[in-house]
């Protein structure tokens, strides 16, 4: 009996301090530039590794202005869209997370080819991005303005990652069905403040 115990006790030791351990969530958010009249734009990723994500957002700054946006106001717009090479397409824009009225920097978000036989429906579920399936991804910068260079011309939807899951871009605040992006060759589309739930 005082061995099962003693083997009980020993089990209840390891779990505590397993539990107890604290780990830390590294990010693979690119550097930002300081100076935001002269913002660079982070490339889009080419590989598959699993993400993990730093959840809080950062504390205004020099380096990181106030996040938050006055209710019914609008976050500050990228001027355009980079110049895509010959055949491929280009967008920008701003997520804002329009229940907490706040711009969303270093955020992970990524766009996937629209599905069915008119291209033009989202898919079933957001998973995170899947290059090989033609996904591109990256990251709002400070200013939560995001950007990506030489798509493929075609339809598109966007999903940016949250606490918990990928939150789908809507087409308005009160319209939520899913953001549609229909890109054109040679096509710079500022798709403006990209709303999300």
């Amino acid at each position: 009996m005082k061995l099962i115990t003693r083997i009980l006790f020993l089990l209840l030791m390891l779990f505590t301090v397993s539990c107890s351990s604290e780990q830390s969530i590294p990010t693979n958010a690119p550097s930002i530039p300081t100076n935001p009249e002269n913002v660079s734009y982070p490339a889009p990723q080419t590989n598959s590794t699993p993400y993990s994500f730093a959840l809080n957002y950062p504390a205004p700054s020099e380096n990181y202005p106030n996040i938050r946006i006055p209710k019914g106001s609008l976050p500050n717009l990228p001027n355009s869209a980079p110049v895509p090479e010959q055949g491929k397409a280009s967008i920008s824009g701003v997520l804002f997370d329009f229940g907490n009225s706040m711009v969303l920097p270093i955020t992970a978000f990524y766009i996937t080819p629209a599905k069915g036989a008119s291209k033009k429906d989202p898919p079933p579920l957001f998973l995170g991005p899947h290059p090989e399936k033609g996904d591109l991804n990256s990251f709002s910068d400070k200013l939560g303005l995001i950007s990506i260079n030489n798509i493929p011309p075609g339809n598109y939807y966007l999903a940016v990652m949250g606490a918990m899951d990928w939150r789908i871009a809507q087409m308005s605040i009160t319209d939520e069905k899913p953001l549609l992006i229909e890109l054109a060759e040679g096509q710079r589309l500022t798709l403006g403040v990209i709303y999300v739930p």
